[in-house]
């Protein structure tokens, strides 16, 4: 079988692969109308149609670099358990803070307990309640009644001790707040001061750098 057709005018040779899927063609060399045989019709590849070209996919980037929607965990709802126990955690905290150290508390008691029984004994003196000859009645006399007057006076003396530690702890409470206040103003001074250096140090640096750059 042969590989082309030629023309009989001006006998230019058509390779039959590259022949139209028609009836005819026109001669490539005069132009003159030619009839292809059906037994060169199948051999000829049919002329692919125009297709339209796929949709291009828009990605929307969201800052992952893979188009893909930032994936977000479900934070799962406190328990009551949870809340309980964020409660005390709170708590404990609180009374942390305000909880004094060991010597504080033991020289609270040594203050109130002198001060809280001369506030108690210097009025019942000056009121005739309680004298020197009374105390004695109640260390070298008889009978159950010479206690009464001791039984008046340690409930009003505990009572008074108890008021003037409960105001002396107040007052160290207040103290400790005052000095970890001043501590913290003055790291936050510290740390200010260290940041302001620093500018200042990097600022001739970025001025050189500045200007070194410039042509």
């Amino acid at each position: 079988m042969p590989k082309a057709l030629q023309c009989p005018t001006c006998e230019h040779k058509h390779p039959v692969t590259g022949l139209p899927d028609a009836a005819t063609f026109g001669c490539e060399g005069c132009g003159r109308s030619l009839k292809i045989p059906g037994q060169f019709r199948a051999v000829a590849p049919p002329t692919p149609k125009p297709t339209a070209a796929p949709p291009v996919p828009v990605v929307r980037h969201d800052g992952n670099g893979d188009g893909r929607a930032p994936r977000t965990e479900a934070i799962p709802a406190p328990t009551r358990r949870d809340r309980r126990q964020a409660a005390e955690r709170a708590r404990t905290e609180a009374t942390d803070r305000r909880r004094l150290p060991w010597w504080a508390r033991l020289l609270s008691w040594v203050i109130a307990f002198p001060v809280g029984l001369f506030l108690t004994v210097w009025p019942a003196r000056q009121l005739g309640f309680l004298s020197g000859q009374r105390l004695l009645d109640v260390l070298v006399g008889t009978g159950i009644g010479r206690y009464w007057r001791v039984l008046v006076i340690a409930p009003v003396w505990a009572l008074v001790t108890t008021i003037l530690v409960q105001l002396l702890q107040m007052a160290f409470r207040r103290l400790g707040a005052r000095r970890q206040r001043i501590q913290e103003e003055r790291v936050a001074a510290t740390s200010r001061g260290a940041a302001a250096t620093s500018d200042e140090r990097a600022a001739p640096r970025d001025r050189t750098a500045a200007g070194a750059s410039r042509p």
